[in-house]
């Protein structure tokens, strides 16, 4: 999640920087937002993290980076986009290569890598691109805005999932992970809730 941190972050960065035409300023958030993901995992993947280091990391990464794009609005207004047969096309293709570069990526990596690389948003990284593409890059900063915690709440899933799965089986496991997930971010949610003007 540290490293996904940096694919959004990196790409809002280029997109700003690299305001129009709006196709190339996508490819440029693209691009330094692969580049932010592969070096926050090259990074990580020198560090010796062990289980107890883990957690602390995400917390510090999540927080620090919330703190930094604090700044950037709760919302967005959105405008209906036109939609046929080949924008849902490219939408689908767009993330099926993510999907299979990824995928393809970890099993040619190994076990150590795959797992760092596994964090990819091979999902999130298209769906930011086309939003950006269609609607323009004042939509995807309420995304950049509360990713950071999202993301630690998939850090809570996981170790949530990781600490109960022996003592309480497969079902349970995920259950419980996942309703102390909802339960963090039904509290950010109130919290930031609370803060807004």
């Amino acid at each position: 999640m540290c490293a996904t941190i940096l694919v959004f972050v990196d790409y809002l960065a280029a997109a700003r920087l690299v305001p129009a035409p709006r196709a190339l300023s996508v490819a440029a958030g693209v691009a330094l937002g692969a580049a932010g993901f592969a070096l926050g995992t090259a990074l990580l993947g020198r560090l010796p993290l062990t289980r107890g280091a883990i957690m602390p990391l995400a917390a510090v990464v999540c927080a620090a980076t919330g703190w930094m794009v604090r700044g950037l609005p709760h919302t967005a207004t959105l405008r209906r986009a036109p939609a046929s047969p080949l924008i849902l096309a490219t939408r689908a293709g767009a993330s099926a290569v993510a999907v299979v570069t990824v995928t393809g990526l970890a099993h040619l990596l190994g076990p150590k890598w795959s797992g760092l690389v596994a964090g990819f948003p091979v999902n999130g990284l298209p769906v930011m691109a086309i939003l950006h593409y269609q609607y323009g890059v004042r939509v995807i900063e309420p995304f950049v805005r509360i990713f950071p915690a999202g993301a630690f709440g998939i850090c809570l899933f996981n170790l949530v999932a990781y600490l109960a799965l022996v003592p309480l089986g497969l079902g349970p496991a995920v259950a419980l992970a996942y309703l102390v997930d909802i339960t963090y971010l039904a509290a950010v949610s109130q919290l930031t809730r609370s803060r807004r003007p």
